[in-house]
C-alpha cells in the first residue's frame, strides 16, 4: 500500500483503511517524527518540492517533463492539494517516463524479431506482450539488458536497481511463473 499523508490523523486512517493497522493518532505522530529523523532528506524534499510548486505553480519530473497547477491559489484545500500531488508527481512522474522508455526499448526489440513478437498494451507499470510459444527461452537475460542495464545507464542517479518480473501464460488473466 502507498502511504502519503499530511500528518498523523491522515497516516492512522490510512494505516487502518490499507492495512488495518490501527494506531492512535499519538502513536502516527510518533512514527512521523521517528521517520523525519531518521530521513531527512525526505523532509528537505518536500519542503524544497511544495516551496518550487509555490513559486512556478509547477515541478518538473527528473526528465524534465512538467507538472503543472494552475488552480493553485482558487482556496487553502486547492494549494494543499497542490503540495500533496507536486511531491508525488516528481516520483511517479518519473517512474512513468522510465517505464515508457523501457516498454520503447522493449517494443523495438520484440519488433526486430520478426517472429511476430510485439507489445500488445500496458496496464499501470505493465508491459502486456505476444509472442510465439516458445520465443520466451532465453528472454531474461535480454530483459536484463533492455531493462535493468539500459535503465541504470539511462539514470545513473537512480538510487536503486530498478527490477521487474516476467509472468507467462496462454492470455493475460492465466499469466503466471518468472523467466
Amino acid at each position: 500500500a502507498t502511504i502519503y499523508c499530511t500528518g498523523p490523523q491522515t497516516l492512522k486512517e490510512q494505516l487502518w483503511n490499507g492495512m488495518r493497522i490501527d494506531v492512535t493518532v499519538e502513536e502516527a505522530q510518533h512514527y512521523l517524527d521517528q521517520f523525519f529523523v531518521m530521513y531527512p532528506g525526505v523532509q528537505r524534499y518536500i519542503n524544497d518540492t511544495k516551496n518550487f510548486a509555490d513559486k512556478h505553480n509547477f515541478v518538473y519530473t527528473y526528465f524534465g517533463r512538467r507538472r503543472r497547477f494552475p488552480y493553485a491559489y482558487y482556496s487553502r484545500g486547492d494549494r494543499e492539494r497542490m503540495h500533496r500531488q507536486a511531491v508525488n508527481a516528481r516520483i511517479q512522474s518519473t517512474s512513468s517516463d522510465i517505464v515508457m522508455s523501457c516498454l520503447i526499448r522493449v517494443n523495438n526489440y520484440l519488433r526486430s524479431r520478426n517472429d511476430g513478437s510485439c507489445v500488445l498494451l500496458t496496464v499501470h507499470d505493465s508491459i502486456l506482450f505476444q509472442a510465439p510459444h516458445g520465443a520466451y527461452q532465453n528472454l531474461k537475460s535480454t530483459l536484463d539488458n533492455l531493462i535493468v542495464e539500459e535503465t541504470r545507464r539511462q539514470c545513473p542517479w537512480l538510487p536503486v536497481v530498478w527490477k521487474y518480473d516476467v509472468g507467462w501464460g496462454p492470455n493475460y488473466g492465466d499469466t503466471h511463473g518468472k523467466v
